[in-house]
């Protein structure tokens, strides 16, 4: 997998939890402008970062265990980047 692809995943998982693209979408720009991450092109270590940043805002309005689960799903994506 490459980066931009479990970029997509994330974007893409994030937004359907959190009441669709339009009202996701400035949570996502703002967690990767806050990592100096390039939504085209991020790096695995920003994406690591970017979901940790998600995942705080998603225990704001989710209990534990949907935290927990994304959590597990969205650094399962980033794990299996493969290093160039």
């Amino acid at each position: 997998m490459k980066a931009i692809e479990a970029s997509d995943e994330i974007v893409c998982r994030f937004c359907n939890l959190n009441g669709g693209l339009e009202a996701a979408m400035p949570f996502i720009a703002y967690q990767f402008k806050k990592v100096g991450a390039d939504f085209s092109n991020p790096t695995k270590d920003e994406l690591k970062e970017i979901v940790m940043g998600l995942l705080k805002l998603l225990s704001d309005c989710k209990p534990p265990h949907v935290v927990q689960r994304e959590k597990r799903v969205m650094l399962g994506w980033i794990d299996k980047i493969e290093d160039t």
